[in-house]
Parts: structure tokens; C-alpha cells; sequence
């Protein structure tokens, strides 16, 4: 059976862009700070900044200043959404659980993973198949 945590840990190189990734993935309309970030993921404030800064620069998150912050927020119209939302779903969420305990679920021929959002949500639908 694949390592999903490994092959995104791979994919992904930086710890703190996981974490800031399934941030947003998991939580679309919750806006964050840095320093809420940094208690959030448990990094060091400069990798968080460097990640968040690296986020922005390729349009997956956006940014607003309020008062003397910056918050940042995902951005729901990123074209990689999608693909990210499945990746991030099949390892963290309810397929990771899945993958993760498929001796003690028994004979599972396949799974779909499907979410209903309302307009102001992320649309995710995906089909896992485990074999």
C-alpha cells in the first residue's frame, strides 16, 4: 500500500507548506494571520512567512491587510483547487482514514468521495478507487 503522507511529503517539499495547504484546503473561509499560522502549524515564523509568501506569489492564497495585519485567505478560483482538494482529502480526510485502516474495514471494492457545498464553497467531487 502507498505512504500518502510520504509521497506528499516528496512532492511537497516543505513541511510548513503542507501544513499550510491543508490549512486552507480544510478550512476555505477561515482567514489566517502569520502569528495565528505559526501557533496553527507549530513552525518557526520566518519558514511560515516564506511559505505564505511563496503561497501568495502563485495565486493558491490571497492576502488583506486589516489594521496592522495581514490575513490570508485561499483562493477558491486557484485552477489547481480541484486536483489539491483530492490529493489532500485521499491522505488527511476521510479517504486518508480509509486507506489507512483498510485490513480492519474488510473487503472494500471501491469508495466515492463526494461533497456538496453551497456557491460559496469549494465544489469537490472525486472517485478513489481502493483495490
Amino acid at each position: 500500500m502507498y505512504n500518502l503522507i510520504k509521497g506528499l511529503n516528496n512532492l511537497f517539499v516543505s513541511k510548513v507548506r503542507i501544513k499550510a495547504v491543508k490549512y486552507f484546503l480544510f478550512n476555505p473561509d477561515v482567514p489566517i494571520h502569520l502569528r495565528g499560522a505559526v501557533r496553527e502549524f507549530k513552525e518557526e515564523i520566518n519558514a511560515v512567512r516564506r511559505e505564505m509568501s511563496r503561497l501568495e506569489e502563485i495565486g493558491f492564497i490571497t492576502s488583506e491587510s486589516r489594521g496592522n495585519r495581514k490575513y490570508f485567505l485561499m483562493n477558491k478560483d486557484h485552477p489547481y483547487m480541484p486536483e489539491l482538494m483530492g490529493m489532500f482529502h485521499k491522505t488527511f480526510g476521510i479517504g486518508g482514514s480509509i486507506l489507512q485502516n483498510l485490513e480492519k474495514l474488510g473487503n472494500i471494492q471501491f469508495v466515492i468521495l463526494y461533497t456538496i457545498c453551497n456557491s460559496f464553497r469549494i465544489f469537490y467531487k472525486s472517485n478513489a478507487s481502493v483495490r
